[in-house]
């Protein structure tokens, strides 16, 4: 009787613990599924731009001064031939303009946006900033050297770090950035120095000119981070309405 009455009293028991062992094992399963499913979502989370290969940024460096010194090159050259900066500024710009509006018209699959108006107020508002900017840069260059000019222009990166910080809630640059940032001014200035030298016969079309071309810059990295445009459709828009400005157009300043 005690023999038979043994299985009868544990029975219950071990399948308890059968079955707790097994819901473990199911809610251990669940877990995993979750974990699988959540990790898509972590890869697929904004990349920081801060680790970005070297190699690339290095690369985009180099690609930017060359397309900037070539554009100073042939707007100098451009001048010499054709006295005009309103008429060279109007070619550059449709030149731009059509270019993209042809890449639309041959591909009609590229990320091209043609002109809404939601859009162009915001852009608009560029133009016009670059606007005040190019005739502050003409303004200034009645009363100062062109050495003077480069001072200021490599002075901005500084001003537009400390306008990000502020108006957009960028971090400061790191102690080697701000390094970087210094050497910058520091070496137009030895430029400078070794040359002609430092001529400032009237400072306030030059403190206009930097405060115009800080605010340009950061004021369009403001429409890039707001305005959801591809890189095609920020240039179309962007030369497009510069057709519109006086800066575009073969008004004389």
């Amino acid at each position: 009787m005690a023999g038979n009455a043994n299985p009868g009293i544990f029975e219950p028991v071990q399948q308890n613990e059968e079955a707790t062992v097994i819901g473990a094992k199911m809610m251990d399963a669940v877990d995993i599924q979750e974990v699988k499913e959540a990790t898509p979502d972590e890869v697929a989370s904004p990349v920081d731009q801060t680790d970005l290969p070297l190699r690339t940024v290095a690369l985009s460096v180099l690609f930017y001064a060359a397309c900037w010194s070539t554009l100073l090159l042939i707007n100098k050259v451009a001048m010499h031939f054709v006295p005009d900066a309103s008429f060279i500024l109007f070619c550059q710009f449709l030149s731009s303009s059509l270019t993209v509006r042809v890449i639309k018209c041959t591909t009609p699959d590229a990320d091209i946006e043609l002109l809404r108006f939601d859009k162009v107020r915001i852009f608009f508002v560029a133009c016009l900033i670059f606007f005040l900017c190019f005739l502050a840069n003409t303004a200034a260059m009645k009363s100062v050297n062109e050495e003077t000019m480069i001072v200021a222009r490599s002075c901005a990166p500084i001003a537009v770090c400390i306008l990000e910080h502020f108006a957009l809630g960028r971090s400061l640059p790191s102690f080697q950035g701000t390094m970087a940032l210094l050497a910058i001014p520091g070496g137009a200035v030895l430029y400078v120095v070794s040359g002609e030298g430092f001529k400032i016969e009237g400072g306030t079309w030059l403190l206009a000119y930097f405060a115009f071309i800080v605010t340009e810059i950061v004021f369009v990295k403001f429409v890039l981070d707001t305005v959801p445009v591809s890189t095609w459709t920020c240039v179309y828009y962007y030369n497009t309405l510069q057709l519109g400005t006086p800066s575009g157009s073969r008004q004389e300043l």
